[in-house]
């Protein structure tokens, strides 16, 4: 069972990471984030906890559960950097982390591996659910991320043209309407 395990955990993992990584990769507006080097599968590329702080940076606070995820990645890391590694339910009785994240989604006082495996299930679905939602909030974050620069950036070169303007007004006293229409109609184009 603990091999089936493994490769459930495993598969588990990569749809997480995967998600994570396209969410990014949406808010950066990267249309093939495999084959970046941050979000794609090289051993540059940022791993799955700093993905997920990443994603937390952007968007603040988020329902991705602190507790959830935590639980998740010691069962990630034990089953995946470890060749001989413990049963499921050893996991869920001696880890901290693991204890936390079943009992937060209610699976408590697990008494086998059957029980593990199950609340290990509900745990990833949960998780994959949150990042999913998060789909959104990147698309939100995008907009109004990119609509406060462009805003600067056209308050910048208003300000530019506007000081070009008074300097050339202080230099040339003497100036006609039809100048300062040509002006104006030059530089607020």
């Amino acid at each position: 069972m603990n091999d089936k395990l493994q490769i459930k955990i495993l598969q588990a993992s990569i749809e997480i990471e995967e998600i994570a990584s396209q969410n990014l990769a949406h808010f950066f507006k990267i249309t093939d984030w495999q084959k970046t080097s941050s979000f794609g599968t090289s051993s540059q590329s940022l791993s799955l906890n700093q993905k997920v702080n990443l994603l937390e940076d952007i968007l603040g606070k988020t329902e991705i559960s602190k507790t959830l995820f935590e639980g998740f990645m010691v069962i990630r890391n034990k089953f995946i950097h470890l060749s001989i590694y413990p049963e499921l339910i050893v996991l869920a009785k001696e880890s901290q982390q693991v204890k936390k994240a079943f009992n937060s989604i209610g699976y408590k006082d697990l008494k086998t591996e059957i029980q593990a495996l199950e609340a290990f299930e509900e745990l990833h679905k949960i998780l994959k659910q949150q990042l999913k939602k998060l789909n959104t909030l990147t698309t939100n974050n995008t907009v109004e991320f990119l609509s406060q620069r462009v805003r600067k950036a056209i308050l910048k070169k208003a300000n530019e043209r506007l000081q070009e303007l008074a300097n050339y007004l202080d230099e040339n006293e003497q100036i006609s309407k039809e100048e300062i229409n040509l002006i104006l109609k030059r530089n607020l184009i």
